[in-house]
């Protein structure tokens, strides 16, 4: 197999309340990063940042990673999600000290689960000239959302070249992040401004379905007008629909 275009990849994981989730997204990431070790060579990083979390995300991501050194945990009170994740992508470069070029940060969210050839298939879209990837989820509920799950699946197309965006499934190789601007410190839709920004500035965009990230569904989320909020939206119109 040949190198990638990155020697060192960053996955970097926003929380806010997650206690009940951010377990398995912090042993998913680790079997990701460890899969990506073996293929690549590349040294790996996990940053979890906890924003203004009340509950017991820490303690639960802390005894999750069992004190694996590739993680660095970072607390702060941020209120917003595109600074949350801001902070994580500042911290990570700040730690493996490498040029933005030879960096790839892979993003997710703390009730996330990345399939474990997550890095692997990102680091090799990197290698083929992809400054970013963006790729698909599948949300993951109880009998109670079966129909606004559907409602979501019938407009919702899992295939290379898709259209959608989303924070728990973006990768994007450092220098591309920066001189894009980076994520802006807004609440909701970092992720869709930041994808904007590197398409307006010529950056190759791989739109992948290859990897698709498992994600909680929910109508009650941690940050407003997200993938919560949406699904939301769907469920109230479920009975008009029918």
């Amino acid at each position: 197999m040949s190198g990638p275009a990155c020697s060192a990849l960053a996955v970097v994981i926003p929380v806010r309340d997650e206690a009940a989730l951010v377990g398995r997204a912090v042993v998913a990431a680790l079997a990701a990063m460890t899969a990506a070790e073996s293929s690549f060579g590349v040294r790996t990083l996990l940053v979890v940042v906890f924003d203004t979390c009340v509950d017991d995300s820490e303690p639960a991501a802390r005894a999750a990673s069992a004190g694996d050194p590739r993680v660095e945990f970072v607390q702060a009170r941020l209120g917003a999600v595109g600074r949350t994740r801001a902070v994580g992508v500042a911290t990570a470069l700040g730690i493996l000290r490498r040029p933005p070029a030879d960096v790839w940060i892979a993003n997710s969210d703390g009730d996330s689960q990345v399939p474990v050839h997550w890095c692997v298939e990102q680091l090799r879209e990197a290698a083929e000239g992809a400054a970013a990837i963006v790729g698909t989820v599948i949300p993951i509920g109880n009998s109670d959302m079966h129909e606004t799950l559907q409602t979501w699946a019938d407009d919702y197309r899992p295939v290379d070249g898709h259209e959608h965006i989303h924070g728990a499934n973006l990768g994007v190789r450092a220098d591309a992040y920066l001189a894009s601007g980076g994520f802006p410190p807004v609440t909701h839709d970092e992720d869709v401004r930041l994808v904007r920004a590197l398409r307006a500035g010529g950056y190759r965009v791989v739109a992948s379905a290859r990897c698709p990230v498992r994600t909680s569904a929910r109508t009650l989320g941690r940050a407003p007008h997200g993938f919560a909020d949406y699904l939301a939206g769907l469920q109230s119109d479920a009975p008009r629909n029918r």
